[in-house]
């Protein structure tokens, strides 16, 4: 088996090539933000000039709401896994599953699930697979449509070259919900919907180069409120991560928030130990802490284990309500 390479840096880019790259794959970035886009993009040894790695920006005319989400293309992710040494990808397409009674406005092929296979080498040079499956209702790109609605003005915005406030639709009646079709996942559903499979799959087999990656076809439903700060909180996490020798796919946890010690805790012991631990908590505070404290390694857990972190969610959920009624009581 390959050893592991180093991750490379990427291409210098001249000052023009910086521009082009900052009127197209971040044209919405801010200098800070572009900043911390060419960086990540140098640190992880992506190229943004071949569309490995991009930035996207939500709710850009609004400086309280304003995202910027740094996306890795599933080409990138696979060079990611790639310079390893120990990954290859599948010689199948993925398996659909289809369910007629699921085809509607939002749905118009009745597209369920698609599960994807990639294979990672062991330590005796022997292949296995890992699999991960993406369900259409967890990311397609839907919108609201109606045919009766009103215009209201949006609190707080304008427009610069006008000063007059910006608008926004509010449906009367009877609404619909579409696949939204300036979006691939109206003309290509399959490609889109296999893209995020096979993300979740690289993820799940290359934590260590891909964790907190997501792929653009993700980013709507994964990313849309992920601040320019997060990022940059959990980039430094992931440097710090890999200081500590993080490997194996261990997840990094805190229980202690006195003391804030790490503890590593493997895939497999990670709902019975948060679980335990959310538990004998004693207060709404005490729950809302370990929820902060540890809100990237829970983003990760959600992605790679989503059943076991769904269990997890409600597990939070039911103890907070307990822990609500004896703080009222």
């Amino acid at each position: 088996m390959t050893l592991p390479a180093a991750i490379p840096s990427a291409v210098s880019f001249s000052p023009q090539q910086c521009k082009i790259i900052h009127q197209t794959v971040a044209k919405d970035t801010n200098q800070v933000e572009f900043d911390l886009f060419m960086e990540t993009s140098r640190l992880r040894g992506l190229n943004p000039m071949t569309k490995q790695i991009y930035a996207m920006v939500y709710n850009k005319d609004d400086d309280k709401k304003r995202r910027m989400v740094i996306h890795v293309g599933i080409d990138g992710l696979r060079v990611l896994a790639r310079r390893c040494g120990d990954y290859r990808p599948d010689d199948e397409e993925a398996d659909f599953l289809y369910d007629e009674n699921k085809k509607g406005p939002d749905n118009p092929t009745g597209l369920v699930r698609a599960t994807v296979k990639v294979f990672q080498q062991d330590n005796r040079g022997e292949w296995f697979p890992i699999r991960a499956a993406a369900d259409w209702d967890e990311f397609a790109a839907t919108v609201e449509e109606g045919e009766n609605f009103t215009w209201e003005d949006i609190p707080g915005q304008f427009w610069e070259d006008s000063g007059k406030p910006k608008r926004r639709k509010v449906f009367e009646g009877e609404t619909t919900r579409k696949v939204d079709p300036k979006t691939n996942w109206a003309t290509m559903p399959r490609v889109m919907l296999a893209k995020c499979a096979e993300a979740r799959a690289l993820r799940k087999g290359w934590p260590e180069q891909t964790s907190g990656l997501y792929e653009p076809a993700e980013g709507m439903v994964i990313d849309a409120d992920f601040t320019a700060s997060e990022a940059v909180d959990a980039f430094t996490e992931d440097l710090r991560k890999k200081r500590i020798g993080m490997i194996g796919g261990e997840f990094a946890m805190v229980f202690d928030m006195d003391s804030g010690a790490i503890e590593m805790v493997p895939p497999g012991q990670m709902y019975d130990r948060c679980a335990g631990h959310v538990k004998a908590l004693e207060s709404p505070m005490g729950l809302r802490d370990f929820q902060f404290r540890n809100a990237e390694t829970l983003k990760r857990f959600w992605a790679e284990e989503p059943d076991a972190a769904l269990s997890l969610k409600q597990a939070m959920e039911k103890r907070a309500e307990q822990l609500s009624q004896v703080e009222a009581a």
